[in-house]
């Protein structure tokens, strides 16, 4: 017996310790998928010099597949994150990266945190790492926060603002009236409009009774919309709910654009009203498309279980790809068990911008992402329908991609869609190897799009010219000229960016805008980049086109944060 026992245990294979791993793990052939399985080894061990290893790697890594791996490890294994990972991380230029070592430090609640916090919201250009700042510093519940968070969104861009009105609501009654005693002049100065607004909406959410006067000045407001939005909070604070106040804000004007800016308050105010459903149910059958487009939006964040019909049978009907985005975000944001077989059945009849978006809505409805196939997804559903609910948005903001799994790309970044405009620079800065590295780019992406795609380019220097009029099918002829136009590309002349985006956002088939620039607008009607942010922002929030940008050399956080905000990508070449 005693022999047996010794056979046994001599036969058992050695633990695997940290030198044997960790030279596995740095061995030049070691692929990514070895890589990924030796962390979690290497985490199980368990011990200090372990987690001192994956920090160490997690420092050193460039791999963002093996970098998020290495965070996620080492922020789950240590009760705390070391300052020198926090120093990297939270200004990586990964997003991801930033946003959960945000969420841990912001956890802690010390003063280092909030002055981080503070500093990501001024500064950060993604507006998923900026929203965890406005949910830290809003709960906070101080004056100083609370003042902070307000000017500092009415500033930026609408999802931002949507975010901070939703916190905001909740910070003590006491806390806003001190605020707004030591701000008075937000609501009396007429030049300061983004900020009155922004106020005025948070009064809305609040639907507090002690603010009823202050809301009762606002409603003789010079803007129309501050008017609007004070309606809407007195409604709800007199309890008649908010259908007719807008039914008959909706009916006193005939400006499409007010009426648009209108009901993408009710949107971000998003009021549970039954009254609300039934109206912007009918502004779906509007003439305009623009109206159509933003009465979908807000009834995905407002609506009901009698929102789910209307919303797919206006996708079904439209013929306006913008109104048939908007129909699935809107789906998506239901949070509605129901609405996601339908979408899985919307997979295997969609192609391009609009399976892509149907596919972005499921994996943010379920918390999961299985691809643009319909069968994984059935599969999935069987097992989960009996107990499935949909996840905390919070938790489904990031999709994780393998970024060489791409069937072709543009500078690495994704095509995405098979409606597409590459607006291209071409000033004389562009001369050299630049220009051949564009041309190799543009050619292999020409050559790989396929027949069914509608193509554009968009050359600009001081000049703007456009290859065709409008985009144009990918047929044998039209790929030949266009490689023909890219092998004759030259760099010459100044940079007319604002001409070239404007040029490429008027062809009402174009979902998809990919940029290519290595410097600032020196050209053209106008050539201050962060104004042209701001005023393409504004534009594309009924257009809803995704517009992807690549940066030559040079960084710019204004187009990071226009890309990001639009639904595209940015990259650094």
């Amino acid at each position: 017996m005693f022999v047996s026992c010794l056979l046994l245990v001599i036969a058992l294979p050695a633990a695997a310790d940290l030198p044997s791993l960790s030279a596995e793990y740095l061995a030049a052939d070691a692929t990514r998928a070895q890589r990924l399985s030796l962390i979690a080894e290497i985490a199980d061990l368990g011990h200090d010099r372990a987690h001192d290893f994956l920090v160490d790697q997690l420092l050193d890594e460039r791999d963002p597949i093996l970098k998020r791996a290495l965070f996620r490890t080492v922020d789950g294994a240590l009760s705390l994150l070391p300052a020198r990972v926090v120093r990297q991380t939270i200004t990586d230029s990964d997003p991801y990266l930033r946003f959960r070592t945000l969420e841990t430090i912001a956890m802690i609640g010390d003063s280092a945190a909030v002055e981080r916090a503070r500093s990501v919201l001024t500064y950060d250009e993604d507006p998923r790492v900026r929203g965890v700042a406005i949910r830290f510093l809003g709960t906070i519940g101080d004056v100083r926060s609370t003042r902070f968070v307000l000017e500092t969104c009415a500033q930026l861009s609408y999802r931002d603002q949507k975010e901070a009105i939703g916190v905001l609501a909740h910070v003590p009654a006491s806390v806003f009236a001190a605020v707004f005693s030591d701000n008075r002049a937000w609501v009396e100065d007429e030049k300061n409009g983004p900020l009155r607004l922004m106020s005025t909406l948070v009064l809305a959410a609040k639907a507090d009774k002690n603010d009823a006067r202050l809301l009762r000045e606002l409603l003789h407001d010079d803007d129309r919309i501050v008017a609007f939005s004070a309606g809407l909070a007195l409604d709800r604070i007199s309890g008649r709910g908010a259908g007719a106040g807008v039914q008959r804000a909706l009916q006193r004007t005939k400006l499409t654009e007010e009426r648009v800016r209108m009901l993408t308050i009710v949107e971000q105010m998003a009021i549970p009203d039954p009254g609300l459903t039934k109206l912007l149910t009918s502004e779906l059958k509007q003439k305009d498309w623009t109206l159509r487009a933003a009465a979908a939006g807000a009834l995905g964040v407002v609506g009901d279980i009698f929102a789910v019909d209307p919303l797919f049978e206006r996708y079904a009907r439209d013929k306006i790809w913008q109104v048939k985005v908007a129909c699935i975000e809107a789906l998506g944001k239901t949070r509605r068990p129901e609405v996601v077989p339908r979408l899985i059945d919307l997979l295997d009849k969609t192609t391009g911008r609009l399976l892509r978006t149907t596919r972005l809505a499921l994996a943010r409805l379920t918390g999961v992402d299985l691809g643009e196939k319909s069968t994984p997804w059935r599969q999935w559903w069987e097992k989960n329908i009996d107990f499935f609910e949909p996840p905390p948005l919070s938790t489904v903001e990031w999709i994780d991609r393998d970024p060489t799994a791409d069937k072709y790309a543009f500078y690495g970044l994704e095509i995405t869609s098979d409606r597409v405009a590459f607006v291209l620079d071409v000033s004389g800065s562009m001369q050299g190897g630049k220009m051949a590295l564009l041309k190799k780019e543009l050619g292999r992406v020409i050559e790989s799009l396929p027949a069914t795609a509608r193509f554009n380019m968009i050359f600009f220097n001081q000049e703007v010219s456009a290859w065709q009029q409008t985009s144009k099918p990918m047929t044998r002829k039209n790929r030949a000229g266009a490689l023909d136009a890219v092998r004759y590309m030259e760099a010459d002349g100044a940079t007319n960016l604002w001409g070239a985006m404007m040029t490429a956002m008027t062809d009402p088939q174009i979902d998809s805008i990919y940029l290519l620039s290595d410097g600032q607008p020196t050209a053209g009607e106008i050539v201050d980049l962060g104004q042209i942010c701001r005023l393409i922002g504004d534009r594309n929030r009924t257009q809803r086109i995704a517009i992807h940008v690549v940066m030559i050399g040079v960084k710019s956080a204004e187009l990071r944060r226009l890309a990001v905000e639009s639904g595209g990508s940015y990259i650094e070449a």
